[in-house]
């Protein structure tokens, strides 16, 4: 027979971990909800920043005949594909010329300067890592 000395201490550490995994869900169910609100205050910001020749190319792509493809004139289709690869090209194109102006930041930097940016970068790194740990 187990002496009761030991049933005490079982459950005692059974309402230990239940209390422990309330405070776990809790403190990681606020986690989620601020990093939720960040993402959407994130994603407002990037709309915010569209051009509003492209909002009205979605809302012209909404309001269009809501008849499927397969039942209008093929130009229909290819007008679509053609506006479509337009803006994929436009989009491309915006790409590229952000990454070469960062490429002529980046070049403009002196190894001296390179070499105290990454410093600084792996301390942030290291700091990060540090506090990851304490959590």
């Amino acid at each position: 027979m187990v002496p009761v000395w030991v049933w005490v201490l079982l459950w005692i550490f059974l309402f230990g971990n239940f209390a422990y995994g309330v405070y776990y869900v809790f403190r990681h169910g606020l986690d989620a909800v601020a990093k939720a609100g960040q993402t959407e205050s994130q994603i407002a910001e990037v709309l915010s920043q569209l051009s509003d020749s492209e909002l009205d190319t979605a809302r012209k792509a909404a309001d269009e005949d809501p008849t499927p493809f397969f039942a209008r004139p093929l130009t229909d289709a290819a007008d679509r594909y053609t506006r479509t690869r337009e803006a994929v090209e436009k989009r491309h194109l915006r790409k590229a010329s952000r990454h070469d102006d960062a490429l002529k930041r980046w070049d403009g930097y002196s190894q001296e300067e390179l070499e105290s940016i990454a410093g600084r970068i792996e301390h942030t790194a290291e700091s990060s890592d540090e506090r990851a740990h304490y959590e």
